[in-house]
């Protein structure tokens, strides 16, 4: 996750040294599409398990969220995943399982964080694992292909909606490197990585409230809050079926996003090239997920190892074909890209 945010810094400053549209052309639709798709699938697998630990505890969370997110109106459609969790979780308390006896142990103050769950711990406890470490980092990074995406995307739409050009100013390489240190600090003591939501956007639009003072208030409330493990404590005893159940909904959303993708970057199946870009990695990813369960194991001097985990193969796989293969109309897979662009104001190629 640190070098994660390292690399959203480091792809900031090279849109700003040479553009987005040029960047964007390494990521085009027909390479993040799979990838999306294939990261949405490939994580619904452990949730699955998680629900068929209680079926039914799972079916409420996913009735709920879907009812929210297709009928809802005002924020419930905005909150599906929220009141999903909420209802299935209350419905866990009432069939009795639910295990309270970790909140009652847990102090009402404390750091919101375990130092044996820190990347500093893993440099001063002598546990350190270099090729799993390596292992670990490879995996990371084609993940955040998708998130990067997702971040310029909102980033447009955030100013579309408050009638800003966010894409100028403060400019994408500084929300890129404000949201990768964000990651990398949150590394360092254990949490995870930053990301945007789409949500966000929804949000903006229903309440018309645009005012930053807001968020910086929110975030200095979560730092308060924070500092409760007894309410760490009441999140963390919620059922594995539970939020399996709404982990379900989230990745199968997720998967989709990939697929708009593709239909959106008026990506051509007509064309060999295209075909065999997403058919490796799909097939990689798949194949090497279900063949090889460990990843693709590499020696490392020293008698160490590291292995490359299905995504990151396929991943990178994609991201070299695409680039070696010409593509006679490069600029018709990043055609929306390029809309959302010059509706931004942003010329440069």
């Amino acid at each position: 996750i640190f070098v994660v945010g390292i690399i959203y810094v480091i792809f900031g400053q090279l849109i700003r040294i040479f553009g987005a549209r040029r960047m964007m052309k390494l990521f085009p639709p027909v390479v993040t599409g799979p990838i999306i798709i294939c990261i949405g699938a490939g994580m619904a697998v452990s949730q699955i398990t998680y629900a068929a630990e209680n079926v039914l505890l799972a079916l409420i969370a996913v009735v709920v969220t879907f009812l929210c997110a297709v009928y809802g109106k005002g924020m419930i459609k905005v909150l599906p995943v929220m009141i999903g969790l909420v209802v299935a979780y209350l419905a866990a308390i009432v069939m009795g399982e639910v295990d309270f006896s970790a909140v009652g142990q847990a102090a009402w103050i404390g750091l919101p964080f375990v130092y044996d769950h820190t990347m500093i711990s893993l440099f001063t406890d002598g546990s350190l694992d270099p090729g799993l470490l390596l292992s670990a980092t490879l995996t990371c990074i084609p993940l955040c292909i998708a998130s990067l995406v997702e971040h310029i995307g909102d980033t447009v739409a955030v100013g579309q909606t408050c009638n800003n050009n966010f894409v100028k100013d403060p400019g994408l390489h500084r929300t890129l490197a404000g949201d990768g240190i964000a990651t990398s600090v949150a590394s360092l003591i254990g949490g995870p990585g930053n990301t945007t939501f789409t949500e966000g956007t929804a949000v903006l639009s229903l309440t018309q409230v645009y005012d930053p003072r807001i968020v910086r208030i929110a975030a200095v409330l979560m730092i308060i809050l924070s500092l409760c493990p007894k309410l760490a404590a009441v999140l963390a005893v919620i059922p594995n079926s539970v939020v399996g159940g709404v982990a379900i909904i989230m990745y199968a959303t997720l998967s989709c996003v990939g697929f708009r993708s593709l239909s959106v970057g008026k990506v051509d199946f007509n064309k060999t090239r295209n075909v065999m870009v997403v058919g490796l990695i799909f097939i990689l990813t798949v194949g090497i997920r279900y063949g090889l369960p460990g990843g693709i194991v590499l020696p490392l001097p020293g008698g160490n190892s590291f292995s490359l985990s299905a995504m990151a193969v396929g991943a990178i796989v994609g991201i070299i074909v695409n680039l070696i293969l010409p593509d006679k109309d490069p600029d018709l897979t990043l055609a929306a890209f390029d809309d959302v662009l010059d509706e931004a104001g942003d010329t440069r190629r």
